[in-house]
């Protein structure tokens, strides 16, 4: 998976590629778990490139809610598949979705 990183003022922009299932969401809890600091003020997964979630890659985005504590978790560009999935999953209230 590529995984494309920006850190703006402490802002951390990720955007990864591909599917988001078992093969590929430890890279992306990787990436997170080493790049979120104390001084990170939010985090940004940018999912314009994005096409499929697993149930792997929720538990990847909640574990990175946590790590954030209580810091803003933004999800961009999402695409109608992967909104299904976190409709059913009830994370839309979790997340800022833009």
């Amino acid at each position: 998976m590529k995984i494309d990183q920006s850190n703006l003022n402490g802002h951390l922009i990720l955007k990864p590629e591909g599917r988001l299932d078992s093969t590929t969401a430890g890279e992306l809890d990787e990436v997170i778990s080493s790049e979120l600091t104390d001084a990170t003020a939010s985090l940004t997964i940018d999912f314009k490139g994005i096409d499929f979630i697993s149930s792997k890659g929720l538990r990847v985005l909640v574990s990175a809610y946590r790590k954030l504590g209580g810091k803003e978790m933004i999800l961009e560009n999402v695409n109608e598949s992967v909104m299904d999935v976190l409709k059913l999953s009830g994370l839309m209230k979790v997340f800022t979705i833009r």
